[in-house]
């Protein structure tokens, strides 16, 4: 939490390996496949709704930006996922499954049952279903770590609730940046940056709701 411009993204982002300005050491307990960072705009590649859910734990870009500015990409099933042997394939029951706890049955009505329609998913998707998609992501991909950037901004509080409830539910550790008093709830310690390097970590049975207008 904190003022905005107080740094609280470029923080996410550096321990993410995404911010390469400046100098020193970041040391973070999960690399390569085992972190995720999910942005407030998720990234929609193209292709099928299976090879969404799929990306990126089991997909290698093959060209460079398309329409939407996603990108195409090949199904791959061999690898490591953070030192370990990756995850197997998810079957198309478990692809659902992900659908269905991330509150997304009504885009599997609409696009009738079928994993492999393609479609433009930045543009037929609402921000709030691509973000519940990226959540389905992470469901399955089970990482180490999740850092989440304003990644549930355009979700009501009961949603948010229940897809928080669901990282818990399969052990997944994750930080989060946002700006809704609700998201501390969902954490058991709250940073509070105030500028000009200087921090705060608080329990978050301590932290004060008139303070978190900037989380």
């Amino acid at each position: 939490m904190g003022p905005s411009g107080a740094g609280k993204t470029s923080l996410l982002r550096a321990v993410a390996g995404l911010w390469r300005s400046g100098s020193g050491t970041i040391r973070c307990p999960a690399r390569g496949s085992g972190l995720f960072f999910v942005p407030q705009r998720p990234y929609m590649v193209l292709g099928t709704l299976r090879e969404q859910l799929l990306y990126p734990t089991w997909t290698t870009v093959v060209s460079g930006p398309g329409v939407s500015g996603a990108a195409e990409f090949t199904v791959v099933g061999t690898g490591r996922h953070n030192g370990k042997p990756q995850l197997p394939l998810p079957d198309d029951g478990h692809l659902v499954a992900a659908l269905q706890r991330a509150q997304l049955q009504g885009l599997l009505e609409r696009v009738a049952g079928d994993l492999d329609c393609q479609a433009d998913w930045a543009a037929m998707l609402s921000l709030g279903e691509q973000q519940r998609l990226a959540f389905a992501r992470l469901l399955l991909a089970r990482p180490d770590l999740v850092l989440m950037d304003e990644s549930t901004s355009a979700l009501d509080t009961e949603n948010e609730s229940r897809l928080y409830q669901a990282l818990r539910d399969q052990g997944i550790t994750y930080v989060s940046v946002g700006h809704r008093p609700t998201l501390v709830r969902y954490h058991e310690e709250v940073l509070q940056l105030h500028g000009g390097g200087a921090w705060t970590l608080h329990a978050a049975s301590e932290a004060k709701l008139d303070l978190l207008g900037a989380f």
